[in-house]
């Protein structure tokens, strides 16, 4: 409005005819510059489509109306490369503000998602763009048969608080989750791992998993018995206690994280204290592959890149019972 500094200006206000906040105001300010013509497209459905709300199965969209007549079309899914994804018809009653449809995408798929559009629609309203921050991971869990256990005392539910925001879950056996897609894989206090699975796990992590493992009781006496499978750095048998009667050291703070890790440009936090882990074989695998450690020097959280994906083991349990790292922000 600034720029029509001369009165008596010719003004055309091209709208698509809904009442939007301030616009009888907007209307006001143009008068007084000048004639004002506003031109309406009356052959244009006036709907809008709203942000998705999304779940493991599939995507919802809302499709608003500011008409009172009935209209129905259809909603479609393009992925990046613009193929068709999916698609749903939608109908919004005579007289109704709006209506849902879902389309069903697997999460691999709403992850290659680009834009959704209502069909024939030529309106801004009636496109969604969808970018990184609506991609979710999708992070696995293997079945076992403590699903009646107190949540609050499961790694799982340490684990599912921490990447809530980011990712999706599944719980499956390990050829339910390498079949679905899954982008990780959490074993929370997995001691000895069959042969078999060892090897379709190897493979996965090549083709670009990432494996997350847990210590605990069960792998502290794995790592007692004998060589382990699948552990970036080899352990010691057993485990090491802070602050026990038995000590005379007391629980450690959080050293400084290794550039070479994913933790680098994080600042430790000062209020977690470490009071047990299973300690690993000092040498330098250990030294190398150590992404997080204690005050002390030793290592608190190792990983490696093995092909395209990527092994990494946390010295303490995902539950609080060793350490207060699951209880940080």
């Amino acid at each position: 409005l600034a720029a029509l500094r001369l009165s008596g200006a010719e003004i055309d206000w091209y709208a698509d005819g809904v009442g939007h906040e301030g616009a009888a105001a907007f209307l006001d300010a143009l008068r007084a510059k000048g004639d004002v013509t506003l031109r309406l497209d009356e052959t244009l459905p006036r709907v809008a489509l709203s942000p998705p709300a999304a779940d493991a199965s599939g995507v919802v969209y809302t499709v608003f109306s500011a008409d009172d007549a009935a209209w129905r079309g259809d909603i479609i899914a393009l992925a990046r490369d613009g193929r068709e994804l999916g698609r749903a018809a939608v109908s919004i009653a005579a007289g109704a503000a709006s209506a849902e449809a879902r389309i069903d995408l697997p999460l691999a798929l709403q992850n290659e998602l680009s834009e959704a559009r209502l069909d024939a629609v030529s309106s801004a309203g009636a496109v969604q763009l969808v970018d990184a921050r609506s991609r979710r991971a999708l992070v696995g869990f293997i079945a076992s048969g403590e699903a009646g256990a107190d949540p609050l005392l499961s790694g799982q539910h340490y684990v599912k608080k921490a990447l809530d925001p980011y990712a999706r879950f599944v719980t499956d056996t390990l050829d339910g989750l390498i079949a679905a897609g899954v982008s990780a894989i959490v074993l929370d206090n997995v001691g000895v791992i069959r042969p078999s699975e060892a090897e379709a796990l190897s493979k996965w992590i090549e083709s670009g998993g990432v494996l997350i493992r847990f210590s605990g009781p069960a792998l502290a006496e794995a790592a007692a018995d004998g060589a382990l499978s699948l552990i970036p750095a080899p352990l010691r048998g057993g485990g090491r206690a802070f602050g026990g009667a038995l000590t005379w050291e007391t629980p450690q703070k959080l050293g400084e994280f290794a550039e070479r890790g994913p933790f680098f440009d994080l600042t430790p936090p000062s209020d977690v204290f470490v009071r047990r882990q299973i300690l690993a074989e000092p040498g330098a695998e250990a030294a190398e592959r150590s992404w997080a450690s204690l005050s002390d020097g030793t290592p608190l959280v190792t990983g490696e890149r093995i092909g395209a994906g990527a092994l990494a083991l946390f010295h303490v349990t995902a539950t609080p019972e060793w350490s207060d790292l699951p209880l940080s922000s």
